[in-house]
């Protein structure tokens, strides 16, 4: 007889393997640290949306973050215990973090020099 794992709303380990276990060690905002023992390879499975943004290290090397099941996020875990951190860093906020400090620098420097050049006509 065929018994149905009881649903999870957390994260899981889907593998062979009914005895891996993953739990949440911290979260904050964009940011979730997960302990995660796997006996053997497996992905690890994340109940909440996709995005491009996403990043992810597996005990402090990087990892990949998939689509899984259509709209879900999931990274690939080898067998043991592992800490997975997952954040949020879309290339947007990136490029315009990048473009707001570039202004910032120009509009700095075109003060200090518009300051120079007021003093040399007083």
């Amino acid at each position: 007889m065929f018994v149905e794992k009881e649903p999870s709303l957390g994260p899981s380990v889907h593998s062979r393997d009914t005895d891996s276990k993953a739990r949440v060690l911290f979260r904050s905002g964009p940011e979730m640290r997960l302990g995660v023992q796997a006996t053997e390879s497996g992905v690890l499975f994340i109940p909440e949306m996709y995005g491009k943004g996403w990043r992810a290290t597996v005990d402090g090397r990087l990892a990949e973050v998939f689509r899984a099941d259509g709209c879900f996020k999931a990274v690939a875990l080898p067998p043991g215990d592992h800490v997975v951190r997952l954040w949020y860093l879309p290339v947007s906020f990136v490029v315009g973090a990048w473009v707001s400090g570039a202004s910032l620098f120009l509009a700095l420097a075109w003060w200090w020099l518009g300051r120079g050049r007021a003093r040399r006509t007083e």
